[in-house]
Protein backbone atom coordinates (compact mmCIF):
# COMPACT_ATOMS: atom_id res chain seq x y z
CA UNK A 1 0.00 0.00 0.00
CA UNK A 2 1.17 3.41 -0.86
CA UNK A 3 -0.55 7.10 -0.43
CA UNK A 4 -3.69 5.67 -0.40
CA UNK A 5 -3.45 2.39 -3.29
CA UNK A 6 -3.90 -0.71 -2.24
CA UNK A 7 -1.40 -3.24 -5.14
CA UNK A 8 -1.04 -6.56 -6.22
CA UNK A 9 2.49 -7.78 -7.25
CA UNK A 10 3.48 -11.69 -8.28
CA UNK A 11 5.90 -13.17 -6.62
CA UNK A 12 8.29 -12.57 -9.42
CA UNK A 13 8.03 -8.79 -9.52
CA UNK A 14 7.13 -9.45 -12.50
CA UNK A 15 3.33 -7.62 -12.82
CA UNK A 16 1.57 -5.52 -10.24
CA UNK A 17 -1.51 -4.38 -10.19
CA UNK A 18 -3.92 -1.81 -8.63
CA UNK A 19 -6.79 -3.42 -6.66
CA UNK A 20 -8.13 -0.43 -4.58
CA UNK A 21 -7.18 3.15 -3.37
CA UNK A 22 -8.77 5.45 -1.87
CA UNK A 23 -7.24 8.37 0.14
CA UNK A 24 -5.77 6.86 3.05
CA UNK A 25 -2.40 8.88 4.39
CA UNK A 26 -2.25 6.98 7.47
CA UNK A 27 -2.64 9.36 9.96
CA UNK A 28 -1.93 6.97 12.91
CA UNK A 29 -4.31 4.07 11.39
CA UNK A 30 -2.81 0.57 10.24
CA UNK A 31 -1.20 -0.08 7.46
CA UNK A 32 -1.96 -3.59 7.86
CA UNK A 33 -3.34 -6.10 4.80
CA UNK A 34 -4.38 -9.44 5.30
CA UNK A 35 -4.89 -11.83 2.30
CA UNK A 36 -6.46 -15.34 1.53
CA UNK A 37 -7.04 -16.95 -1.31
CA UNK A 38 -9.37 -14.56 -2.92
CA UNK A 39 -9.50 -10.93 -1.17
CA UNK A 40 -6.96 -8.74 0.68
CA UNK A 41 -8.70 -6.95 3.66
CA UNK A 42 -7.44 -3.45 4.35
CA UNK A 43 -8.27 0.08 6.24
CA UNK A 44 -9.26 2.93 4.17
CA UNK A 45 -10.44 6.26 4.98
CA UNK A 46 -13.64 7.87 4.34
CA UNK A 47 -13.37 11.70 2.88
CA UNK A 48 -15.05 13.44 5.79
CA UNK A 49 -14.75 17.24 5.79
CA UNK A 50 -15.86 17.79 9.48
CA UNK A 51 -13.02 15.91 10.81
CA UNK A 52 -8.94 16.48 10.79
CA UNK A 53 -7.19 14.33 11.00
CA UNK A 54 -9.55 11.87 9.58
CA UNK A 55 -12.50 10.74 11.65
CA UNK A 56 -13.89 8.16 9.80
CA UNK A 57 -12.48 4.69 8.71
CA UNK A 58 -13.65 1.53 6.61
CA UNK A 59 -12.53 -1.87 6.72
CA UNK A 60 -12.97 -3.25 3.01
CA UNK A 61 -12.76 -6.53 1.60
CA UNK A 62 -10.83 -6.16 -2.06
CA UNK A 63 -11.25 -9.20 -4.80
CA UNK A 64 -7.75 -9.98 -5.51
CA UNK A 65 -9.46 -10.71 -9.37
CA UNK A 66 -10.37 -7.03 -9.58
CA UNK A 67 -13.75 -6.73 -8.07
CA UNK A 68 -15.15 -4.04 -6.75
CA UNK A 69 -14.23 -3.49 -2.81
CA UNK A 70 -17.22 -4.20 -0.29
CA UNK A 71 -17.38 -2.28 3.15
CA UNK A 72 -17.26 -4.86 5.86
CA UNK A 73 -16.87 -2.27 8.88
CA UNK A 74 -17.07 1.50 9.90
CA UNK A 75 -15.33 2.64 12.56
CA UNK A 76 -16.32 6.45 13.85
CA UNK A 77 -14.08 8.57 16.13
CA UNK A 78 -12.00 5.57 17.17
CA UNK A 79 -8.98 4.71 14.52
CA UNK A 80 -8.21 0.90 13.54
CA UNK A 81 -4.49 0.32 14.56
CA UNK A 82 -4.09 -3.27 13.91
CA UNK A 83 -5.72 -5.96 11.47
CA UNK A 84 -5.51 -9.71 11.38
CA UNK A 85 -7.59 -12.43 10.48
CA UNK A 86 -8.22 -16.55 10.90
CA UNK A 87 -10.20 -18.18 8.09
CA UNK A 88 -13.91 -16.74 8.58
CA UNK A 89 -13.22 -13.43 10.41
CA UNK A 90 -11.33 -10.24 10.52
CA UNK A 91 -10.04 -8.77 13.59
CA UNK A 92 -8.89 -5.44 14.28
CA UNK A 93 -7.52 -3.24 17.44
CA UNK A 94 -8.99 -0.07 18.25
CA UNK A 95 -8.39 3.34 19.84
CA UNK A 96 -10.32 6.61 21.00
CA UNK A 97 -9.25 10.03 19.56
CA UNK A 98 -9.96 11.47 22.60
CA UNK A 99 -7.56 12.23 25.29
CA UNK A 100 -8.40 9.44 27.77
CA UNK A 101 -7.30 5.62 26.57
CA UNK A 102 -9.82 3.29 25.24
CA UNK A 103 -8.68 0.53 23.54
CA UNK A 104 -11.13 -2.23 21.97
CA UNK A 105 -10.62 -5.16 19.99
CA UNK A 106 -13.45 -6.15 17.50
CA UNK A 107 -14.56 -8.75 14.49
CA UNK A 108 -16.74 -8.81 11.58
CA UNK A 109 -16.92 -12.27 9.12
CA UNK A 110 -15.20 -12.16 5.92
CA UNK A 111 -18.47 -12.81 4.31
CA UNK A 112 -20.28 -9.31 6.21
CA UNK A 113 -22.71 -8.88 9.07
CA UNK A 114 -22.47 -7.59 12.15
CA UNK A 115 -19.56 -6.56 14.40
CA UNK A 116 -18.48 -8.10 17.18
CA UNK A 117 -16.95 -6.65 20.28
CA UNK A 118 -14.78 -8.98 21.48
CA UNK A 119 -12.37 -6.59 24.10
CA UNK A 120 -14.12 -3.50 25.31
CA UNK A 121 -12.24 -0.24 26.84
CA UNK A 122 -12.66 -2.39 30.31
CA UNK A 123 -10.53 -5.40 29.25
CA UNK A 124 -14.30 -6.80 29.54
CA UNK A 125 -14.57 -5.70 33.26
CA UNK A 126 -10.79 -6.68 34.49
CA UNK A 127 -10.68 -2.85 34.87
CA UNK A 128 -13.16 -0.61 37.08
CA UNK A 129 -14.78 2.16 35.11
CA UNK A 130 -13.87 4.80 34.44
CA UNK A 131 -10.36 3.40 33.94
CA UNK A 132 -9.67 2.06 30.28
CA UNK A 133 -6.61 0.90 28.09
CA UNK A 134 -4.32 1.60 25.66
CA UNK A 135 -3.52 -0.80 23.05
CA UNK A 136 -0.07 -1.46 22.25
CA UNK A 137 1.99 -3.51 19.67
CA UNK A 138 -0.96 -4.94 17.80
CA UNK A 139 -2.43 -8.23 18.62
CA UNK A 140 -2.03 -12.41 17.59
CA UNK A 141 -4.79 -14.91 16.71
CA UNK A 142 -4.09 -18.42 18.24
CA UNK A 143 -5.74 -21.23 18.02
CA UNK A 144 -8.39 -20.39 20.53
CA UNK A 145 -6.93 -17.29 21.80
CA UNK A 146 -6.55 -13.60 21.14
CA UNK A 147 -3.23 -12.39 22.43
CA UNK A 148 -2.83 -8.72 22.84
CA UNK A 149 -0.98 -5.87 25.26
CA UNK A 150 -2.30 -3.04 27.35
CA UNK A 151 0.43 -0.33 27.97
CA UNK A 152 0.31 1.23 31.59
CA UNK A 153 2.46 3.71 33.94
CA UNK A 154 5.98 1.93 34.13
CA UNK A 155 4.57 -1.40 32.96
CA UNK A 156 2.79 -3.23 30.29
CA UNK A 157 0.74 -6.37 30.62
CA UNK A 158 0.71 -9.50 27.65
CA UNK A 159 -2.93 -10.34 28.15
CA UNK A 160 -5.50 -12.78 26.40
CA UNK A 161 -9.11 -13.40 25.74
CA UNK A 162 -10.73 -16.51 23.88
CA UNK A 163 -11.84 -16.25 20.47
CA UNK A 164 -15.49 -15.87 20.66
CA UNK A 165 -14.91 -13.07 24.03
CA UNK A 166 -15.16 -13.26 27.37
CA UNK A 167 -13.17 -12.70 30.42
CA UNK A 168 -9.66 -11.70 29.57
CA UNK A 169 -6.72 -13.16 31.27
CA UNK A 170 -2.92 -11.33 32.29
CA UNK A 171 -0.56 -13.48 31.14
CA UNK A 172 2.44 -11.36 32.45
CA UNK A 173 3.52 -7.97 33.42
CA UNK A 174 6.18 -6.63 32.80
CA UNK A 175 8.14 -2.82 34.06
CA UNK A 176 9.69 -0.53 32.29
CA UNK A 177 12.17 2.02 33.88
CA UNK A 178 10.56 5.04 32.95
CA UNK A 179 7.04 6.52 31.90
CA UNK A 180 4.47 5.23 29.58
CA UNK A 181 5.96 2.50 26.69
CA UNK A 182 4.00 -0.09 25.19
CA UNK A 183 5.81 -3.25 23.17
CA UNK A 184 6.27 -3.66 19.58
CA UNK A 185 4.52 -6.72 17.19
CA UNK A 186 3.18 -9.40 19.30
CA UNK A 187 3.10 -12.23 17.61
CA UNK A 188 2.93 -16.05 18.35
CA UNK A 189 4.56 -18.94 16.97
CA UNK A 190 5.68 -22.57 18.70
CA UNK A 191 3.10 -22.03 21.53
CA UNK A 192 4.97 -19.12 22.64
CA UNK A 193 4.29 -15.60 22.34
CA UNK A 194 7.44 -13.49 21.39
CA UNK A 195 7.40 -9.85 21.19
CA UNK A 196 9.89 -6.42 20.80
CA UNK A 197 10.11 -4.31 24.22
CA UNK A 198 11.11 -1.70 23.10
CA UNK A 199 11.89 0.52 26.37
CA UNK A 200 13.64 -2.28 27.80
CA UNK A 201 15.25 -2.94 23.90
CA UNK A 202 14.84 -6.72 24.24
CA UNK A 203 13.19 -9.31 22.20
CA UNK A 204 10.86 -11.12 25.10
CA UNK A 205 9.45 -14.70 24.69
CA UNK A 206 6.46 -16.08 27.00
CA UNK A 207 4.85 -19.43 27.23
CA UNK A 208 1.18 -18.75 25.24
CA UNK A 209 -0.57 -20.13 28.33
CA UNK A 210 1.05 -17.60 30.73
CA UNK A 211 4.43 -17.74 32.95
CA UNK A 212 7.79 -15.92 33.03
CA UNK A 213 8.90 -14.01 30.75
CA UNK A 214 12.36 -14.26 29.51
CA UNK A 215 14.93 -12.45 26.73
CA UNK A 216 15.78 -13.75 23.91
CA UNK A 217 17.62 -11.07 22.71
CA UNK A 218 19.23 -7.99 23.90
CA UNK A 219 20.40 -5.40 21.49
CA UNK A 220 20.13 -1.67 21.30
CA UNK A 221 19.17 -1.20 17.63
CA UNK A 222 15.85 -2.96 19.38
CA UNK A 223 13.35 -0.06 19.94
CA UNK A 224 11.27 1.65 17.53
CA UNK A 225 10.77 2.58 14.67
CA UNK A 226 10.84 -1.31 13.40
CA UNK A 227 8.95 -4.28 12.46
CA UNK A 228 9.04 -7.89 13.16
CA UNK A 229 8.30 -11.23 12.01
CA UNK A 230 8.96 -14.73 12.77
CA UNK A 231 8.88 -18.16 11.20
CA UNK A 232 9.01 -21.56 12.96
CA UNK A 233 12.92 -21.48 13.28
CA UNK A 234 13.79 -17.26 13.56
CA UNK A 235 13.01 -14.50 14.94
CA UNK A 236 13.79 -10.76 12.42
CA UNK A 237 13.85 -7.53 12.85
CA UNK A 238 14.50 -4.20 11.21
CA UNK A 239 17.29 -1.83 11.78
CA UNK A 240 15.76 1.73 9.94
CA UNK A 241 19.61 3.50 10.29
CA UNK A 242 21.52 5.95 11.40
CA UNK A 243 20.60 9.36 11.36
CA UNK A 244 22.70 12.48 11.12
CA UNK A 245 20.12 15.63 11.27
CA UNK A 246 16.77 15.80 10.38
CA UNK A 247 17.13 12.88 8.51
CA UNK A 248 17.41 8.82 8.15
CA UNK A 249 20.64 8.36 6.14
CA UNK A 250 20.26 5.89 2.58
CA UNK A 251 21.85 2.76 3.09
CA UNK A 252 22.40 2.49 6.92
CA UNK A 253 19.27 -0.02 7.51
CA UNK A 254 19.59 -3.56 8.00
CA UNK A 255 17.95 -6.66 9.30
CA UNK A 256 18.82 -8.26 12.02
CA UNK A 257 18.03 -12.12 13.38
CA UNK A 258 18.10 -14.62 16.36
CA UNK A 259 17.05 -18.03 16.88
CA UNK A 260 13.72 -18.92 18.55
CA UNK A 261 16.23 -21.34 20.70
CA UNK A 262 18.26 -18.37 21.09
CA UNK A 263 22.05 -17.40 20.49
CA UNK A 264 24.07 -15.04 19.33
CA UNK A 265 22.12 -11.58 17.25
CA UNK A 266 23.52 -11.73 13.40
CA UNK A 267 23.00 -9.26 10.65
CA UNK A 268 21.76 -10.92 7.80
CA UNK A 269 20.94 -7.76 5.25
CA UNK A 270 22.84 -4.43 5.05
CA UNK A 271 22.71 -1.75 2.62
CA UNK A 272 18.80 -1.10 3.17
CA UNK A 273 17.50 2.24 3.09
CA UNK A 274 14.99 2.79 5.97
CA UNK A 275 13.50 -0.71 5.97
CA UNK A 276 9.68 -0.24 7.84
CA UNK A 277 7.83 -3.48 7.63
CA UNK A 278 9.09 -7.08 7.44
CA UNK A 279 7.08 -10.40 6.63
CA UNK A 280 9.04 -14.16 6.97
CA UNK A 281 7.80 -17.35 6.06
CA UNK A 282 10.08 -20.64 6.19
CA UNK A 283 11.75 -19.51 2.76
CA UNK A 284 11.63 -16.03 2.13
CA UNK A 285 11.53 -12.92 3.76
CA UNK A 286 10.09 -9.67 2.25
CA UNK A 287 10.05 -6.21 3.42
CA UNK A 288 9.68 -2.62 2.74
CA UNK A 289 12.04 0.12 1.99
CA UNK A 290 11.52 3.80 1.97
CA UNK A 291 11.44 3.04 -1.94
CA UNK A 292 10.15 -0.16 -2.84
CA UNK A 293 8.99 -3.81 -1.59
CA UNK A 294 12.03 -6.38 -1.53
CA UNK A 295 12.41 -10.02 -1.26
CA UNK A 296 15.67 -12.66 -0.26
CA UNK A 297 15.65 -15.92 0.42
CA UNK A 298 16.39 -16.97 3.58
CA UNK A 299 19.80 -18.61 3.85
CA UNK A 300 21.33 -16.47 0.81
CA UNK A 301 19.39 -13.26 1.95
CA UNK A 302 20.47 -11.54 -1.78
CA UNK A 303 18.03 -8.45 -2.29
CA UNK A 304 15.67 -8.14 -5.15
CA UNK A 305 12.79 -5.64 -6.02
CA UNK A 306 9.61 -6.89 -6.06
CA UNK A 307 8.03 -3.69 -6.57
CA UNK A 308 8.54 -0.03 -6.43
CA UNK A 309 6.91 3.50 -7.87
CA UNK A 310 6.97 7.03 -8.10
CA UNK A 311 5.76 8.85 -5.61
CA UNK A 312 6.20 12.43 -6.90
CA UNK A 313 2.91 13.65 -8.18
CA UNK A 314 4.92 15.54 -10.97
CA UNK A 315 8.58 14.18 -11.02
CA UNK A 316 10.96 15.27 -14.06
CA UNK A 317 12.74 12.56 -16.01
CA UNK A 318 14.68 12.33 -18.52
CA UNK A 319 15.31 10.04 -21.30
CA UNK A 320 17.95 8.04 -23.31
CA UNK A 321 17.71 5.06 -25.99
CA UNK A 322 17.35 2.18 -23.04
CA UNK A 323 16.28 3.49 -20.01
CA UNK A 324 13.81 6.12 -18.37
CA UNK A 325 15.67 8.26 -15.79
CA UNK A 326 13.16 9.58 -13.10
CA UNK A 327 13.79 12.63 -10.25
CA UNK A 328 11.75 11.38 -7.24
CA UNK A 329 12.48 13.05 -4.33
CA UNK A 330 14.75 11.39 -1.79
CA UNK A 331 16.27 9.20 -5.43
CA UNK A 332 17.25 8.95 -9.16
CA UNK A 333 15.36 6.08 -10.23
CA UNK A 334 15.15 4.23 -13.48
CA UNK A 335 12.91 2.00 -15.65
CA UNK A 336 13.66 0.62 -18.97
CA UNK A 337 12.24 2.29 -21.87
CA UNK A 338 10.41 -0.79 -22.85
CA UNK A 339 8.73 -1.25 -19.33
CA UNK A 340 10.23 -2.96 -16.33
CA UNK A 341 11.02 -2.85 -12.39
CA UNK A 342 11.90 0.67 -11.18
CA UNK A 343 14.87 0.75 -9.16
CA UNK A 344 17.28 3.09 -7.49
CA UNK A 345 19.89 4.58 -9.53
CA UNK A 346 21.32 6.88 -6.65
CA UNK A 347 20.27 9.58 -3.99
CA UNK A 348 19.43 12.85 -4.98
CA UNK A 349 20.38 14.81 -1.92
CA UNK A 350 23.45 13.14 -0.50
CA UNK A 351 22.01 10.08 1.21
CA UNK A 352 19.33 11.70 3.82
CA UNK A 353 15.55 10.57 3.45
CA UNK A 354 12.76 12.60 3.62
CA UNK A 355 14.57 16.25 4.16
CA UNK A 356 11.74 18.79 3.21
CA UNK A 357 14.19 21.11 3.19
CA UNK A 358 15.56 19.77 -0.17
CA UNK A 359 13.65 20.40 -3.67
CA UNK A 360 14.64 18.78 -6.91
CA UNK A 361 14.21 21.43 -10.03
CA UNK A 362 15.75 19.13 -13.33
CA UNK A 363 17.11 16.39 -14.55
CA UNK A 364 18.56 15.07 -18.32
CA UNK A 365 20.89 12.40 -19.42
CA UNK A 366 23.52 12.62 -22.26
CA UNK A 367 23.51 8.79 -22.59
CA UNK A 368 26.56 8.19 -20.07
CA UNK A 369 25.36 10.26 -17.05
CA UNK A 370 22.33 11.70 -15.43
CA UNK A 371 22.40 14.95 -14.30
CA UNK A 372 19.89 17.23 -11.67
CA UNK A 373 19.21 20.23 -10.05
CA UNK A 374 18.52 20.55 -6.56
CA UNK A 375 18.22 23.14 -3.90
CA UNK A 376 18.12 23.77 -0.20
CA UNK A 377 17.17 27.34 1.25
CA UNK A 378 20.17 29.61 -0.27
CA UNK A 379 22.22 26.85 -1.68
CA UNK A 380 21.84 25.01 -4.93
CA UNK A 381 23.61 21.93 -6.53
CA UNK A 382 24.52 20.86 -9.41
CA UNK A 383 25.14 16.69 -9.52
CA UNK A 384 25.85 13.62 -11.29
CA UNK A 385 25.88 9.63 -11.71
CA UNK A 386 26.80 7.32 -14.14
CA UNK A 387 23.58 5.87 -15.76
CA UNK A 388 25.42 2.17 -15.24
CA UNK A 389 24.79 2.89 -11.37
CA UNK A 390 27.13 2.11 -8.62
CA UNK A 391 28.73 5.63 -7.63
CA UNK A 392 27.92 7.84 -5.90
CA UNK A 393 26.86 11.51 -6.61
CA UNK A 394 29.65 13.85 -8.05
CA UNK A 395 28.75 17.56 -7.39
CA UNK A 396 29.82 19.74 -10.24
CA UNK A 397 28.54 22.42 -9.01
CA UNK A 398 27.42 24.90 -5.68
CA UNK A 399 24.90 27.89 -6.58
CA UNK A 400 21.89 29.66 -5.63
CA UNK A 401 19.32 27.73 -6.73
CA UNK A 402 16.38 29.08 -9.02
CA UNK A 403 13.93 30.28 -6.45
CA UNK A 404 16.46 32.19 -4.58
CA UNK A 405 16.62 35.51 -5.71
CA UNK A 406 13.19 37.59 -6.56
CA UNK A 407 12.29 36.41 -9.83
CA UNK A 408 10.94 32.84 -9.88
CA UNK A 409 13.31 31.78 -12.51
CA UNK A 410 11.98 28.47 -14.14
CA UNK A 411 13.86 25.24 -13.65
CA UNK A 412 15.47 23.91 -16.09
CA UNK A 413 19.22 21.59 -16.45
CA UNK A 414 20.94 20.53 -20.22
CA UNK A 415 24.00 18.81 -21.71
CA UNK A 416 25.89 19.09 -24.64
CA UNK A 417 28.88 17.21 -25.06
CA UNK A 418 30.97 19.26 -23.03
CA UNK A 419 28.96 21.17 -20.50
CA UNK A 420 25.80 20.99 -18.28
CA UNK A 421 23.30 24.31 -17.91
CA UNK A 422 21.04 25.32 -15.57
CA UNK A 423 19.01 28.37 -14.96
CA UNK A 424 19.27 30.48 -11.61
CA UNK A 425 18.31 33.64 -10.26
CA UNK A 426 20.31 36.59 -12.52
CA UNK A 427 23.83 38.56 -11.26
CA UNK A 428 22.69 41.52 -12.57
CA UNK A 429 19.41 42.80 -12.57
CA UNK A 430 16.61 42.29 -9.94
CA UNK A 431 14.54 40.42 -11.64
CA UNK A 432 16.24 38.61 -13.78
CA UNK A 433 17.28 34.86 -14.73
CA UNK A 434 20.96 33.62 -16.15
CA UNK A 435 22.29 30.50 -17.58
CA UNK A 436 25.21 28.92 -15.80
CA UNK A 437 27.28 26.15 -17.36
CA UNK A 438 30.05 23.90 -15.95
CA UNK A 439 32.26 21.12 -17.65
CA UNK A 440 30.28 17.52 -17.61
CA UNK A 441 33.58 16.55 -15.76
CA UNK A 442 33.43 19.18 -12.76
CA UNK A 443 35.90 22.50 -12.76
CA UNK A 444 34.91 26.30 -12.84
CA UNK A 445 30.76 27.53 -13.36
CA UNK A 446 30.64 30.24 -16.08
CA UNK A 447 27.87 32.10 -16.93
CA UNK A 448 27.32 32.64 -20.43
CA UNK A 449 24.05 34.41 -20.30
CA UNK A 450 22.01 36.67 -17.92
CA UNK A 451 19.03 38.07 -18.94
CA UNK A 452 16.16 40.80 -17.20
CA UNK A 453 13.45 38.73 -18.93
CA UNK A 454 14.81 34.66 -19.31
CA UNK A 455 12.29 32.62 -19.83
CA UNK A 456 13.33 29.29 -20.67
CA UNK A 457 16.25 27.99 -22.76
CA UNK A 458 17.47 25.22 -24.83
CA UNK A 459 21.11 24.18 -25.97
CA UNK A 460 22.78 22.57 -29.15
CA UNK A 461 26.33 22.30 -28.41
CA UNK A 462 26.99 25.68 -30.56
CA UNK A 463 24.21 28.07 -28.99
CA UNK A 464 21.96 28.90 -26.30
CA UNK A 465 18.61 29.44 -27.37
CA UNK A 466 16.18 31.19 -25.00
CA UNK A 467 12.56 32.95 -24.62
CA UNK A 468 12.03 36.52 -23.16
CA UNK A 469 8.89 37.26 -21.35
CA UNK A 470 7.11 40.92 -21.02
CA UNK A 471 6.59 43.60 -24.03
CA UNK A 472 9.09 42.49 -25.99
CA UNK A 473 8.84 38.79 -25.60
CA UNK A 474 11.20 37.09 -28.29
CA UNK A 475 13.19 33.86 -29.16
CA UNK A 476 17.33 35.07 -28.65
CA UNK A 477 20.13 32.90 -28.84
CA UNK A 478 23.61 33.31 -28.01
CA UNK A 479 26.98 31.51 -28.23
CA UNK A 480 27.54 28.69 -25.73
CA UNK A 481 30.59 30.28 -24.58
CA UNK A 482 28.45 33.38 -24.22
CA UNK A 483 28.72 36.60 -25.84
CA UNK A 484 26.59 39.19 -28.62
CA UNK A 485 22.85 38.35 -28.30
CA UNK A 486 20.62 37.67 -31.87
CA UNK A 487 17.17 37.72 -32.55
CA UNK A 488 16.04 34.41 -33.88
CA UNK A 489 11.76 35.03 -33.70
CA UNK A 490 10.91 38.49 -32.75
CA UNK A 491 7.41 38.73 -30.85
CA UNK A 492 6.66 35.22 -29.60
CA UNK A 493 6.05 34.29 -26.16
CA UNK A 494 7.40 31.06 -25.57
CA UNK A 495 6.99 29.20 -22.25
CA UNK A 496 9.45 25.95 -22.51
CA UNK A 497 11.52 25.36 -25.82
CA UNK A 498 13.39 22.35 -27.45
CA UNK A 499 15.61 21.82 -30.20
CA UNK A 500 16.66 19.46 -33.14
CA UNK A 501 19.21 19.59 -35.57
CA UNK A 502 17.58 22.11 -37.78
CA UNK A 503 14.47 23.99 -35.88
CA UNK A 504 13.55 25.35 -32.12
CA UNK A 505 10.54 24.24 -31.19
CA UNK A 506 7.85 25.73 -28.44
CA UNK A 507 4.72 26.43 -26.76
CA UNK A 508 3.04 29.40 -27.36
CA UNK A 509 1.23 31.48 -24.38
CA UNK A 510 -1.47 34.02 -25.36
CA UNK A 511 -1.71 37.66 -22.97
CA UNK A 512 -4.33 35.21 -20.43
CA UNK A 513 -1.51 33.11 -19.55
CA UNK A 514 -3.06 30.34 -21.54
CA UNK A 515 -1.52 27.67 -23.88
CA UNK A 516 -2.27 27.86 -27.62
CA UNK A 517 0.06 26.70 -30.27
CA UNK A 518 3.23 24.47 -30.76
CA UNK A 519 5.61 26.64 -33.13
CA UNK A 520 9.14 26.17 -34.49
CA UNK A 521 11.57 28.45 -36.57
CA UNK A 522 14.56 26.99 -38.49
CA UNK A 523 17.79 27.82 -36.32
CA UNK A 524 19.11 30.39 -38.48
CA UNK A 525 15.82 32.45 -37.79
CA UNK A 526 14.66 35.78 -38.69
CA UNK A 527 17.53 37.22 -40.27
CA UNK A 528 18.02 34.33 -42.72
CA UNK A 529 14.71 34.64 -43.50
CA UNK A 530 13.34 31.74 -41.81
CA UNK A 531 9.46 32.28 -40.64
CA UNK A 532 7.68 30.96 -37.80
CA UNK A 533 5.43 27.95 -38.53
CA UNK A 534 2.16 26.58 -36.26
CA UNK A 535 2.81 23.14 -35.95
CA UNK A 536 -0.51 22.29 -33.91
CA UNK A 537 -3.23 23.69 -31.66
CA UNK A 538 -4.09 20.75 -29.49
CA UNK A 539 -3.75 22.28 -25.43
CA UNK A 540 -7.33 23.53 -24.47
CA UNK A 541 -6.45 23.64 -20.92
CA UNK A 542 -2.74 23.77 -20.03
CA UNK A 543 -1.17 24.20 -16.71
CA UNK A 544 0.88 27.48 -16.40
CA UNK A 545 1.31 27.28 -12.35
CA UNK A 546 2.41 23.41 -11.52
CA UNK A 547 3.88 22.38 -14.97
CA UNK A 548 4.06 24.94 -17.07
CA UNK A 549 3.37 21.79 -19.77
CA UNK A 550 6.97 19.84 -21.47
CA UNK A 551 7.87 20.17 -25.02
CA UNK A 552 10.53 17.64 -26.50
CA UNK A 553 11.83 16.53 -29.81
CA UNK A 554 12.51 12.65 -30.52
CA UNK A 555 14.17 11.35 -33.68
CA UNK A 556 11.21 11.35 -35.45
CA UNK A 557 8.45 12.99 -33.51
CA UNK A 558 7.55 16.08 -31.53
CA UNK A 559 5.78 15.62 -27.86
CA UNK A 560 4.18 18.04 -25.87
CA UNK A 561 1.65 17.66 -22.41
CA UNK A 562 -1.86 19.02 -21.46
CA UNK A 563 -1.41 18.47 -17.79
CA UNK A 564 -4.64 19.04 -16.54
CA UNK A 565 -6.14 16.32 -18.76
CA UNK A 566 -3.51 13.84 -18.65
CA UNK A 567 -2.62 13.56 -22.10
CA UNK A 568 0.74 13.72 -24.09
CA UNK A 569 0.66 14.64 -27.98
CA UNK A 570 2.75 13.54 -30.65
CA UNK A 571 3.28 15.35 -34.48
CA UNK A 572 5.40 13.68 -37.08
Amino acid sequence: MDHGRLHKTSLDGASTTLLASGPHEGLGATADIVVDDTNAYWVNEVNNPNCSPACTWIIQRVPLDGGSPVTLATINYKTPVALRADKDNIYWEETSLAFIDEGSIKMVPKTGGATTVLIDDTLNGLLSPPSTWYPSGGFAIGTDEIYFAATGYQSYQILSVPLSGGAVSTLASVPISYGYSGILNLSVENANLYWIDSANSTLDVLPATGGSVAVLASDPELRGPLSFAINSDSAYWTDPGSSEGCCHQMGTGRIKTVPLSGGAVSTVISDLDRPIALSADSQTLVWAEIWRVAQASIGDYTPSTLASGITSPMPRIAVDPGDIYILDGDYIKKVPINGGTIEKLSSTHGGSIGDISAINQDIVTDGTNVYWTYGTGSSGFVQKTSKAGGAAAVTLATAQPVGSGPEVCYWRIAVDGQSVYWSAHSFQFSSGCSVNKVPIDGGATTTPLDSAYLQDFTVDGTDIYFATKGSGASIMKTSVNGGPITPVASGFRARVLANDANNIYWIYWDDYGSAEIIQEIAKAGESAGAEVSNLARPITSASTTYSLEGIAVGPERLYWTETLQGNIFSLE
